[in-house]
């Protein structure tokens, strides 16, 4: 067992990828911050924009993007660069393991996600030590894998789809700190 391993271990982290988001046209979704809680959009498909909190710009995510909030920032996601709520309702079901929400409203533009949260203890010191936002990439060749394991669960009502997706949770949330860890040790 290695530095990681233990401190994941000490962290006591629980997690879920529970929510997939199925966008078109025009859409808006705000997330709160929460205590002792960690968040991560991975983009599959398609653009959008978020816009974290204290920061003045919003930030443009693509298809291939993964953000990470060790510590529940909140922010705004949207079609709209302004990030401002457009009025437009999500609509959501259940599909499987997932939580699905989806908007349709006018226009072409899509964004299609998956949000994993993670619930640990409020000292944790891994997540302490960890920027506000993480932003990676799916070419990060252990994420790859694992979007395509999501995918493949979201896509069809498995039996036993609750337990593979949480399983793919805590392979998520190892993949994320391990690139976060690198990115941190290329800047220093």
């Amino acid at each position: 067992m290695d530095i990681l391993d233990r401190l994941v271990e000490l962290a006591q982290v629980k997690g879920s990828v529970d929510v997939q988001c199925l966008f078109r046209g025009e859409w808006y979704v705000r997330h709160e911050p929460k205590r002792a809680n960690g968040l991560v959009h991975i983009v599959t498909a398609g653009s959008g924009y978020i816009r974290i909190d204290g920061e003045q710009e919003a930030r443009l995510l693509s298809a291939g993007d993964v953000i990470f909030f060790p510590r529940s920032v909140g922010h705004t996601l949207s079609s709209d660069s302004s990030c401002e709520n457009l009025g437009v309702n999500v609509l959501t079901s259940e599909k499987g393991a997932f939580k699905v929400k989806q908007s349709h409203a006018g226009g072409d533009a899509a964004l299609h996600l998956f949000c994993a949260r993670f619930e640990y203890e409020a000292q944790a010191d891994i997540m302490a030590g960890l920027p506000d936002t993480v932003l990676l990439n799916i070419n990060h060749p252990s994420l790859q894998y694992l979007v395509a394991l999501l995918q493949y669960e979201s896509g069809q009502a498995l039996s036993g789809s609750v337990a593979v997706v949480n399983a793919l949770a805590s392979v998520l949330l190892v993949f994320l700190l391990r690139a976060s860890l690198e990115k941190m040790g290329k800047r220093n």
